[in-house]
């Protein structure tokens, strides 16, 4: 298995959009997975820790949103 950034970076892309479309708390890694195609033990070999997968993907979530709300309303 080739450990590439650009694996990691559809991982976490794929996950933000699974995030953004069904919310956080109802996503799991056997959703992301299977949007990805690929085996949890794949996913694990990136992110070994689920919390340090969830913590990422929530920064991004509010620098999304904070993104957007500057982007609204000029702050």
């Amino acid at each position: 298995l080739n450990l590439t950034m650009d694996n990691q970076e559809r991982i976490l892309q794929s996950a933000e959009a699974i995030f953004m479309r069904m919310g956080i708390r109802s996503v799991s890694m056997d959703d992301i997975s299977a949007e990805l195609g690929m085996s949890k033990k794949t996913l694990y070999l990136y992110f070994f820790k689920s919390q340090y997968f969830s913590i990422y993907i929530y920064v991004c979530l509010y620098i999304h949103v904070m993104n957007e709300t500057t982007f609204l309303f000029g702050r």
